[in-house]
């Protein structure tokens, strides 16, 4: 029989039990720092069983709005009106967009490493891109449930 508990809850209870039941019981150091792997391991995998709308959305908003810095700086490849988001009614729908909008930041991002570093609307859109890369990988990385980044 297949259990009604949801898959990111079994994986953090598995986890739990590995890190409160088993570890403690293991006196070998590299066993116990397999133990700790697997521990982390299965609570981030917990956290990508299913995408959250709200984390969706908040992706889409800021990609879309490194996209209206694009266009602004003068790439063509979409208008303000194909960027922005109309109100998305399911996770299905959110990652759909999701597609779409990470190809439009995969060309407009490859189309800004073209233009000449010199000019200033450029320049103000190339500290955006990495304002952007690093605000992704920031929230990316508070995600986690990880010693290496608590």
């Amino acid at each position: 029989m297949f259990s009604h508990v949801p898959l990111p809850r079994l994986l953090e209870g598995v986890a739990a039990s590995l890190r409160l039941n088993v570890a403690p019981h293991v006196d070998d150091q590299f066993a116990a720092m397999q133990i700790r792997a697997i521990d982390e391991l299965l609570r981030n995998l917990a956290l990508c069983t299913e995408w959250r709308m709200a984390d969706v959305t908040e992706e889409l908003a800021s990609v879309e709005a490194l996209l209206l810095t694009l266009s602004a700086a003068g790439w063509c490849g979409s208008s303000p009106d194909q960027i922005e988001s109309p109100p998305l009614a399911s996770v299905a729908a959110a990652l759909e967009r999701r597609a779409v909008v990470l190809e439009q930041l995969r060309l407009a991002i490859a189309w800004a490493l073209t233009q000449e570093a010199d000019d200033p609307n450029m320049a103000h859109a190339r500290m955006e891109i990495v304002a952007y890369m690093r605000a992704e990988n920031t929230r990316e990385r508070a995600r986690l449930k990880s010693g290496m980044y608590a």
